[in-house]
């Protein structure tokens, strides 16, 4: 046996790229069986970081790899959400857009699918477990008018469309070539501006990740004004544009043209804690700490603050 088949040849077929996404899985097929999904990320290709290559480069990788079929890390995209009916009666505030597959077009502020974490770009996958991926606009809004008044499942790949775009329209070529030359330029600015802070960098592109699943622009950015603190640096802030949801664009304009005046309040990354929340984080105290024989007994890690 050999991967000279890969991914076709195994039941699915990947799509997009940095990091390449899984673009179907087939029914029944060994791949489904294994728990593949619409909308994973390839992470690791037989222990090897992979989130930065291309399409052609992951096939390419896997086809050379020893073992049959080559082992996969991958990181879920999908999500489930329920959407509670609203209370004024009125609709979902969701426009659909394309045809097998239906994607979300738009997604109104503050609405119940907005609070329920539906955003512009997610591919719909299931309606209250009926599956849609096969499925028109019109058929899609056939089902929503059937479960008007009851709360709503969905099963969502977040930013699908963002992940399927080079399969489903325009020159695949030149779409994966323009893309990449984005992405590069980008590093290119981060590499300069940032200069040789790995710790800043790093945190950096952890932050567009997570805004890739959340979509949550108002903590990006108040995020992006904990790291970023220096003019110099929040001069990436206009770089970063191109990565932003278009519907959040005028938001990430008007939030960015405060950067660096707020008061830090936010963490900048899951599991840290913010400069700011330590100031309320409980009573401050007074410790003195006598040496002994082998030093004070705790290290410090961290800047601004320090820990």
């Amino acid at each position: 046996a050999t991967n000279a088949g890969w991914p076709e040849a195994f039941g699915f077929s990947v799509v997009g790229g940095r990091p390449v996404t899984i673009g179907a899985v087939e029914e029944g097929g060994s791949a489904q069986q294994a728990g593949l999904q619409t909308g994973d990320m390839i992470a690791e290709l037989d222990g090897e970081n992979v989130q930065e290559y291309g399409v052609s480069e992951l096939i390419e990788r896997a086809r050379e790899a020893s073992k049959v079929p080559p082992s996969m890390v991958v990181v879920s995209r999908v999500r489930s959400v329920e959407i509670s009916p609203s209370r004024e009666g009125g609709g979902l505030g969701i426009t659909f857009r394309g045809d097998a597959p239906v994607f979300i077009r738009t997604v109104d502020f503050q609405s119940s699918a907005w609070n329920a974490g539906v955003r512009s770009g997610d591919l719909l996958l299931e309606v209250n477990g009926r599956e849609v991926r096969h499925s028109t606009k019109q058929e899609v809004h056939e089902l929503l008018r059937a479960a008007r008044g009851v709360p709503l499942r969905l099963v969502v790949v977040v930013g699908g469309a963002q992940a399927t775009s080079i399969q489903y329209s325009g020159n695949p070529g030149k779409r994966i070539e323009k893309k990449f030359q984005r992405s590069k330029a980008f590093r290119d600015k981060v590499n300069y501006y940032l200069m040789d802070d790995l710790r800043k960098r790093d945190q950096l592109f952890a932050l567009l990740r997570l805004y890739t699943k959340d979509r949550d622009i108002d903590s990006l950015v108040s995020s992006l004004d904990i790291l970023l603190d220096t003019a110099v640096e929040r001069r990436l802030l206009q770089d970063l544009k191109p990565f932003i949801d278009p519907t959040q664009v005028a938001r990430f304009d008007a939030l960015a043209s405060r950067s660096g005046h707020r008061k830090m309040s936010v963490p900048f990354l899951p599991g840290q804690v913010s400069p700011g929340s330590l100031l309320h984080s409980g009573t401050p105290r007074l410790v003195m700490i006598n040496r002994g024989s082998g030093g004070f007994g705790f290290n410090l890690s961290g800047n601004a603050p320090v820990v």
